[in-house]
Protein backbone atom coordinates (compact mmCIF):
# COMPACT_ATOMS: atom_id res chain seq x y z
CA UNK A 1 0.00 0.00 0.00
CA UNK A 2 0.85 3.65 -0.18
CA UNK A 3 1.88 5.49 2.98
CA UNK A 4 0.55 9.06 3.25
CA UNK A 5 2.63 11.57 5.18
CA UNK A 6 0.43 14.63 5.70
CA UNK A 7 1.76 17.76 7.39
CA UNK A 8 -1.48 19.73 7.21
CA UNK A 9 -2.40 18.76 10.78
CA UNK A 10 0.91 19.79 12.35
CA UNK A 11 0.48 22.11 15.30
CA UNK A 12 3.22 24.52 14.21
CA UNK A 13 3.47 26.40 10.94
CA UNK A 14 5.81 26.50 9.17
CA UNK A 15 6.98 22.92 9.46
CA UNK A 16 8.32 20.93 6.53
CA UNK A 17 7.84 17.17 6.45
CA UNK A 18 11.53 16.16 6.22
CA UNK A 19 14.94 17.81 6.50
CA UNK A 20 17.80 15.70 5.08
CA UNK A 21 21.10 16.93 6.52
CA UNK A 22 24.67 16.71 5.19
CA UNK A 23 26.12 13.18 4.97
CA UNK A 24 22.62 11.69 5.32
CA UNK A 25 21.09 9.39 2.71
CA UNK A 26 17.36 8.74 2.43
CA UNK A 27 14.88 6.93 0.21
CA UNK A 28 11.10 7.13 -0.05
CA UNK A 29 9.26 4.50 -2.07
CA UNK A 30 5.48 4.41 -2.55
CA UNK A 31 4.81 7.49 -0.42
CA UNK A 32 2.50 10.47 -0.66
CA UNK A 33 4.10 13.59 0.80
CA UNK A 34 1.51 16.32 1.25
CA UNK A 35 0.63 19.37 3.30
CA UNK A 36 4.20 20.38 4.18
CA UNK A 37 5.01 24.05 4.82
CA UNK A 38 8.63 25.27 4.73
CA UNK A 39 7.60 28.85 5.48
CA UNK A 40 10.20 31.46 4.57
CA UNK A 41 12.84 28.76 4.13
CA UNK A 42 13.04 26.09 1.43
CA UNK A 43 11.30 22.79 0.82
CA UNK A 44 7.72 22.41 1.98
CA UNK A 45 7.90 18.62 1.79
CA UNK A 46 11.68 18.08 1.88
CA UNK A 47 14.84 20.17 2.19
CA UNK A 48 17.85 18.22 0.86
CA UNK A 49 20.84 19.99 2.39
CA UNK A 50 24.32 20.33 0.87
CA UNK A 51 26.07 16.97 1.11
CA UNK A 52 22.80 15.01 1.54
CA UNK A 53 21.35 12.43 -0.86
CA UNK A 54 17.63 11.65 -1.29
CA UNK A 55 15.83 9.33 -3.71
CA UNK A 56 12.04 9.28 -4.17
CA UNK A 57 10.45 6.44 -6.18
CA UNK A 58 6.85 5.60 -7.11
CA UNK A 59 5.48 8.50 -5.07
CA UNK A 60 3.24 11.56 -5.11
CA UNK A 61 4.40 14.94 -3.80
CA UNK A 62 1.29 17.12 -3.61
CA UNK A 63 0.00 20.35 -2.05
CA UNK A 64 3.14 21.57 -0.28
CA UNK A 65 4.30 25.17 0.06
CA UNK A 66 7.46 27.09 0.87
CA UNK A 67 9.31 30.24 -0.12
CA UNK A 68 11.63 28.37 -2.51
CA UNK A 69 11.07 24.77 -3.48
CA UNK A 70 7.38 24.53 -2.66
CA UNK A 71 7.78 20.74 -2.59
CA UNK A 72 11.55 20.12 -2.78
CA UNK A 73 14.48 22.40 -2.06
CA UNK A 74 17.56 20.55 -3.31
CA UNK A 75 21.05 21.72 -2.38
CA UNK A 76 22.52 18.19 -2.39
CA UNK A 77 21.75 15.19 -4.60
CA UNK A 78 18.08 14.54 -5.39
CA UNK A 79 16.76 11.74 -7.60
CA UNK A 80 13.10 10.99 -8.42
CA UNK A 81 11.65 8.20 -10.57
CA UNK A 82 8.03 7.34 -11.37
CA UNK A 83 6.88 10.26 -9.20
CA UNK A 84 4.30 13.02 -9.63
CA UNK A 85 4.80 16.56 -8.28
CA UNK A 86 1.46 18.38 -8.29
CA UNK A 87 -0.34 21.38 -6.78
CA UNK A 88 2.70 22.73 -4.93
CA UNK A 89 3.33 26.45 -4.48
CA UNK A 90 6.13 28.84 -3.63
CA UNK A 91 8.00 31.94 -4.61
CA UNK A 92 10.42 30.08 -6.90
CA UNK A 93 10.63 26.46 -7.97
CA UNK A 94 7.10 25.54 -6.93
CA UNK A 95 7.71 21.82 -7.43
CA UNK A 96 11.53 21.73 -7.24
CA UNK A 97 14.08 24.44 -6.55
CA UNK A 98 17.46 22.98 -7.53
CA UNK A 99 20.82 24.32 -6.39
CA UNK A 100 22.48 20.89 -6.27
CA UNK A 101 22.41 17.85 -8.54
CA UNK A 102 18.95 16.85 -9.79
CA UNK A 103 17.98 13.70 -11.69
CA UNK A 104 14.37 13.03 -12.78
CA UNK A 105 13.24 9.95 -14.74
CA UNK A 106 9.62 9.06 -15.61
CA UNK A 107 8.31 12.04 -13.65
CA UNK A 108 5.22 14.26 -14.05
CA UNK A 109 5.28 17.89 -12.86
CA UNK A 110 1.84 19.49 -13.14
CA UNK A 111 -0.41 22.14 -11.60
CA UNK A 112 2.30 23.92 -9.57
CA UNK A 113 2.38 27.69 -9.05
CA UNK A 114 5.32 30.03 -8.34
CA UNK A 115 4.78 33.74 -7.72
CA UNK A 116 8.24 34.46 -9.14
CA UNK A 117 10.28 31.96 -11.20
CA UNK A 118 9.90 28.31 -12.15
CA UNK A 119 6.35 27.08 -11.84
CA UNK A 120 7.63 23.53 -12.29
CA UNK A 121 11.39 23.70 -11.75
CA UNK A 122 13.88 26.45 -11.01
CA UNK A 123 17.37 25.17 -11.87
CA UNK A 124 20.45 27.03 -10.66
CA UNK A 125 22.89 24.13 -10.86
CA UNK A 126 22.90 20.72 -12.62
CA UNK A 127 19.76 18.90 -13.78
CA UNK A 128 19.18 15.78 -15.89
CA UNK A 129 15.62 15.02 -17.01
CA UNK A 130 14.62 11.87 -18.91
CA UNK A 131 11.03 11.01 -19.89
CA UNK A 132 9.54 13.91 -17.93
CA UNK A 133 6.24 15.73 -18.53
CA UNK A 134 6.08 19.36 -17.36
CA UNK A 135 2.59 20.70 -17.99
CA UNK A 136 0.01 23.09 -16.57
CA UNK A 137 2.37 25.03 -14.28
CA UNK A 138 2.28 28.78 -13.67
CA UNK A 139 4.92 31.39 -12.76
CA UNK A 140 5.79 35.01 -13.37
CA UNK A 141 8.91 33.80 -15.25
CA UNK A 142 9.45 30.29 -16.62
CA UNK A 143 6.03 28.71 -16.23
CA UNK A 144 7.48 25.22 -16.75
CA UNK A 145 11.21 25.70 -16.14
CA UNK A 146 13.30 28.68 -15.08
CA UNK A 147 16.91 27.86 -15.94
CA UNK A 148 19.42 30.06 -14.10
CA UNK A 149 22.42 31.66 -15.69
CA UNK A 150 26.08 31.27 -14.89
CA UNK A 151 27.18 27.67 -14.47
CA UNK A 152 23.70 26.13 -14.51
CA UNK A 153 23.40 23.12 -16.84
CA UNK A 154 20.41 21.04 -17.90
CA UNK A 155 20.23 17.88 -20.00
CA UNK A 156 16.77 17.02 -21.40
CA UNK A 157 15.93 13.69 -23.08
CA UNK A 158 12.37 12.82 -24.16
CA UNK A 159 10.95 15.72 -22.15
CA UNK A 160 7.60 17.31 -22.94
CA UNK A 161 7.09 20.90 -21.80
CA UNK A 162 3.63 22.13 -22.73
CA UNK A 163 0.67 24.13 -21.49
CA UNK A 164 2.64 26.10 -18.90
CA UNK A 165 2.08 29.82 -18.33
CA UNK A 166 4.56 32.63 -17.65
CA UNK A 167 2.82 35.93 -16.90
CA UNK A 168 5.73 38.16 -17.98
Amino acid sequence: GVTIIDGSGMSTTPDRLFDIFAAATGEFDGRTLQGGDGGGSGGGAVFVRTGADLTINNSIVDDNTSNNGGAIQNNGLFTATFTTFSNNSGNSGAAIDNSGTLSLTDVVITGNTATNAGGGIRNNSSATLDRVLISGNLANQGGGIHHGGGGAVMDLTNVTISGNTATT
